[in-house]
């Protein structure tokens, strides 16, 4: 109990502070170091090989259900990076980040591994899971895919002032190459590792936020996994609201401010949907075989 006090408040006081931040990530990493229960890989040397200067991050976002077939064989020609629920997506890739999961949302996270796995070993491909957090792992003997463990920092820092500086100090010193860092949620992590990886384009697809609506529900094409909105296993029906991982972070704005942190002014953001809550702030991805967009649920 006096440890967990003590740790509060050299939090509280450290959150804002930059020698806080590096000295409390410098006692994460040599903590997960040296703890002896798990092996991992620094982000170089993962699955994840930089193949284009375009990435693409899937997550579960309703929007997805927008893209028809010629847009995911036209976003095959960049790197993809799928998120949880974004690994169902019909995209061919090479690797996929995935995280622990609450009780609450255990069965969701056994099936959705099921479902990967077959996906993939029935069609003889082997793409690699990259674990974001080995010191919490779940359910990862429904996943027959081959597993790589990354170690996750937390930047504890709430200013937006010291986020930068803490993010630009990691990729400067190149250690985006070895540990994801975490300003926002997963996708913080991705932004920075791909800012410290060099890529110049960011398509965010199926990143909605301004609701907690997935493209599984209520679409035909998932009914046989059996997969269930989290919101509902959580116990907040409410899906008109702000995603949980924005609201997190006290608004969309400041939580779009992170991200844009992360991923530093060199890197062009842009989102694949009008309908997307990051539309009222980054481009729009102009996908090139088709002249419009439109909703294909269930085809």
């Amino acid at each position: 109990m006096i440890y967990n006090k003590a740790r509060f408040w050299i939090l509280r006081l450290a959150q804002d502070s930059l020698i806080g931040n590096i000295l409390h990530m410098s006692a994460q990493a040599m903590l997960y170091v040296l703890a002896s229960r798990f092996r991992f890989r620094f982000v170089r040397s993962s699955a994840w090989k930089k193949k284009s200067d375009t990435l693409v991050i899937l997550a579960g976002g309703r929007t997805a259900n927008e893209l028809q077939q010629e847009h995911w064989r036209e976003l095959e020609q960049y790197d993809i990076v799928p998120l949880s629920f974004g690994a169902l997506l019909p995209v061919s890739y090479d690797f996929f980040v995935m995280e622990w999961a609450r009780p609450q949302v255990a069965e969701n996270q056994k099936k959705l591994f099921s479902e990967i796995s077959r996906r993939w070993r029935s069609n003889n491909r082997f793409p690699v899971c990259i674990w974001k957090q080995p010191e919490n792992r779940t359910n990862l003997q429904y996943l027959t895919l081959p597993v790589e463990n990354i170690i996750t920092l937390r930047v504890i820092a709430n200013d937006l002032s010291v986020i930068k500086k803490v993010v630009d100090m990691m990729v400067l010193f190149r250690l985006g190459k070895l540990f994801f860092f975490q300003t926002g949620g997963s996708l913080s992590a991705i932004l920075i590792a791909a800012r410290s990886k060099g890529y110049k384009r960011i398509v965010f697809v199926g990143v909605d936020l301004q609701n907690r609506h997935y493209f599984f529900d209520d679409n035909p094409k998932y009914e046989h996994i059996g997969l269930s909105n989290p919101f509902d296993l959580l116990g907040q029906p409410d899906r008109g609201i702000t995603h949980r991982v924005a609201a997190n972070f006290g608004d969309l704005s400041h939580f779009l401010d992170r991200l844009e942190a992360s991923a530093g002014s060199e890197v062009q953001l842009l989102t694949s949907s009008k309908n997307s809550a990051l539309a009222a702030r980054w481009p729009i991805y102009e996908f090139r075989r088709a002249p419009e967009t439109r909703n294909v649920q269930g085809k």
